[in-house]
């Protein structure tokens, strides 16, 4: 059993995957396992992830042919969890993690009574930027999730809780994020640009992204949270 549990829920990023995971091969945190799930995914990405098999602990999901960004996060999840992992670090298929980024997520973890943590980040491919998120309260996380994103560390009995939403395709990390705080889980900000978030227009989510009232009444019924 690995410490952290590497989460990749991949779709069509074979040409991505090389850069992410050479990324990983440089942690300085090294007990750790990725597990890639990469249903619907019609590239090259089962043949990336087995020539990376050699020198990372990478499990993969059981391919399904169909792709929806909450079923294949939450089945990348599920089957980390399987495996009793300490933590579950979620990545994106299509972003690059610096060296002590999983050394801080679970430094923060081990110092503090939270159930997640997060680090700052910074964009690249396309266009610069700080990324630095920032605790909202729960009124403002029901308006928009601006200032949450995708790439928290979550002690794995959160997880065990509440698994993300399989039947949404956008706003999946919003809906996720709703009902932690709901529920009244606590998380920490770690200030420090560990993560690197690839600026495209070309992925799943963006491709079936629906106007903001409209995904937003859909994560809080989805979330169980009322409309206001």
């Amino acid at each position: 059993m690995s410490r952290v549990a590497v989460c990749i829920a991949s779709y069509n990023s074979a040409r991505y995957l090389d850069l992410l995971l050479d990324s990983l091969m440089q942690q300085t945190l090294r007990d750790f396992t990725v597990y890639v799930c990469y249903d619907g995914s019609t590239d090259d990405t089962a043949k990336i992830i087995e020539g990376w098999q050699e020198v990372l602990p990478i499990v993969t999901v059981e391919y399904e042919p169909v792709a929806r960004v909450g079923l294949n996060k939450r089945r990348v999840v599920a089957r980390a969890l399987a495996d009793r992992p300490e933590y579950v670090q979620m990545i994106d298929a299509d972003d690059v993690v610096l060296p002590r980024f999983l050394e801080a997520g679970v430094e923060r973890l081990d110092q503090e009574d939270a159930d997640w943590a997060i680090t700052w980040g910074e964009l690249f491919d396309g266009r610069t930027g700080y990324i630095h998120s920032q605790m909202p309260t729960l009124e403002e996380l029901q308006q928009n999730n601006n200032k949450l994103h995708a790439w928290a560390m979550f002690r794995a009995e959160v997880l065990e809780h509440h698994n993300f939403a399989e039947g949404l395709a956008s706003g999946v990390d919003w809906e996720l994020w709703l009902r932690l705080f709901r529920d009244g889980y606590t998380g920490a900000i770690v200030e420090d640009e560990l993560y690197q978030k690839r600026w495209h227009e070309r992925s799943i989510t963006v491709s079936d992204r629906m106007g903001h009232e409209a995904l937003r009444r859909t994560v809080l019924e989805t979330a169980g949270l009322d409309v206001p």
